[in-house]
Parts: structure tokens; sequence; C-alpha cells
């Protein structure tokens, strides 16, 4: 009993670290039997600008944006979703 509350309180603790909502830790962690630390490690949440940045990164840069330096219209609407509402971002291996 006492540690079942002890791994708990730790699984806890690290879904504040890694900032990601409740309802999306407990299918990673409990559903998905995904190591917590793993998950905190490899798993967070972007929204609003930060979307493109990571989404776009590895893009060459006159593929995704215009001459006068602003994100092309299509990359705008394509991800305007994900910006508004946030999103998982897994990193790769």
């Amino acid at each position: 009993m006492q540690n079942q509350k002890s791994e708990s309180i730790a699984s806890q603790k690290l879904e504040l670290l890694s900032q990601i909502p409740g309802d999306f830790w407990h299918e990673l962690v409990t559903l998905s039997a995904i190591n917590p630390k793993i998950a905190s490690l490899n798993c967070r949440r972007i929204e609003g600008d930060e979307v493109y940045s990571v989404l776009l990164y590895a893009k060459p840069q006159s593929e995704i944006r215009r001459n006068d330096g602003r994100l092309k219209d299509k990359w705008l609407k394509k991800y305007s979703q994900i910006a508004d509402d946030g999103a998982l971002y897994f990193n790769g291996l």
C-alpha cells in the first residue's frame, strides 16, 4: 500500500515536470505502459508560434518563408489548428 502511494506521488511529480496534460499523461503512462521518465523526457506540449518552429525546423527557409521573411500562407493554414489548440510533440530517436 505504501509503495503504491509513493509511486503515485512520484508519478504526479513527473507529470508536473513534463508539462503533459493529465489526460494525455494517463493515456501515455497508464494505458500505454510507457515509463513515466521516458514520457517526461520525450514528450511535451507545444502551442502557439512554437508549433511552426518545431514542425518546420528541417525544411529549407526558402520553402517555408516568403521574401519578406513571413511564413507562407500554406504553412500557416496547415498548422493553425495545432497552434491554436496545442498538441503533444514526441522527440524522435
